[in-house]
C-alpha cells in the first residue's frame, strides 16, 4: 500500500505547501488536508521505526516545515494546525526523531511561532513540545532561542508576555481555561528547573524575576479559584521551587555577612 511509504505523505505534505489558500467555503480541501497530515501523524506513532527511519532520509522534516512556513490564514487556525505539531511530537517519542528534531535549525522556533495561534488546542500542543524539549540534552538552550525569537516575531516587550497574558485572562470555559492554563504553567515550570535550571540557582532567580515582572504571582493566586487539583500541582511546584530558592539565596547572605 502507498500509505505504508513514507514517501507518500512526502508528497502529500510537498503538494499542500504549493497549492493555493484555502477559501472560506472550501471545506472539503481543509478536510483533505486534516485528514492527510492526521494519516501521516498516525503513521509515524505506529508505523515500524524503517518508517520513521525513511521519512527522515528523505527529508521528511524539512517538508513538514515547509507546509508549516506556508500554510494560509484557514490552515494556521484549524486542525490542520494542531496535527502537524503532531507529528513533530511523534518524531519526538523515539530517539532518531528526537536527534533529527534536536538538529535542525529552524524546527523548534516555528514550533514557538505556533503559540501567536488562535486556537487553544494548537498552543497546548505546541506547549507540550516545548516543555519536552526542555528535558532533552541540547534542547532547553535552543528552546529559550525560539523564545527570544518569538519576542520578536510577537513584538513583545519581555518574554513570555503574552503567556502570562493567557495565564491571567478568562474565557468562560472552564475546560479550556483549565487545559490552556495548565499546559503554560507545565511549560514554565519546565523551561525554570530543566537545562541550567537544574543546578544554577542564578539562572532560575533570573528566569523567574521575568516572570515575576509581568506579574506571575498574582496571577497564581487568581488561578487558585479555579479548584482544579491538576492545575493546582503546577501552581504547587513553582512555589515550592521559588520558596526553596529564595531561602537558599537568604542562606547565602547570611552566610556572606559572617565575613564582613
Amino acid at each position: 500500500m502507498a500509505t505504508s511509504w513514507p514517501d507518500y505523505y512526502i508528497n502529500q505534505l510537498n503538494n499542500m505547501a504549493t497549492i493555493q489558500p484555502v477559501v472560506g467555503s472550501d471545506a472539503a480541501e481543509m478536510e483533505e488536508r486534516s485528514r492527510a497530515v492526521g494519516d501521516l501523524k498516525t503513521a509515524l506513532r505506529t508505523q515500524p521505526m524503517s518508517f520513521v527511519t525513511r521519512f527522515i532520509e528523505q527529508d521528511g522534516l524539512t517538508s513538514l516545515l515547509a507546509f508549516y512556513n506556508n500554510m494560509d490564514p484557514a490552515t494556521t487556525e484549524s486542525p490542520v494546525h494542531t496535527a502537524l505539531i503532531g507529528c513533530v511530537k511523534a518524531l519526538l517519542n523515539n530517539s532518531q526523531g528526537r536527534e533529527h528534531i534536536l538538529a535542525h535549525p529552524e524546527l523548534i522556533s516555528a514550533i514557538a511561532r505556533s503559540l501567536r495561534s488562535e486556537s487553544s488546542r494548537t498552543k497546548i500542543a505546541a506547549l507540550e513540545i516545548l516543555g519536552a524539549v526542555c528535558l532533552v540534552p541540547g534542547g532547553h538552550r535552543k528552546v529559550l532561542h525560539a523564545m527570544v525569537l518569538l519576542q520578536e516575531y510577537a513584538a513583545e516587550r519581555i518574554r513570555f508576555q503574552n503567556l502570562m497574558m493567557e495565564l491571567d485572562q478568562r474565557t468562560g470555559r472552564y475546560h479550556d481555561d483549565v487545559a490552556l492554563k495548565t499546559a503554560i504553567m507545565s511549560f514554565m515550570n519546565a523551561i525554570l528547573s530543566a537545562g541550567p535550571g537544574e543546578e544554577r540557582l542564578e539562572f532560575r532567580l533570573h528566569l523567574r524575576y521575568e516572570l515575576l515582572l509581568l506579574g506571575i504571582q498574582p496571577i497564581i493566586d487568581k488561578l487558585r479559584t479555579l479548584d482544579n487539583a491538576t492545575l493546582d500541582r503546577h501552581l504547587d511546584f513553582f512555589e515550592s521551587i521559588r520558596n526553596s530558592d529564595e531561602a537558599e539565596l537568604a542562606k547565602r547572605f547570611d552566610m556572606a555577612s559572617l565575613f564582613i
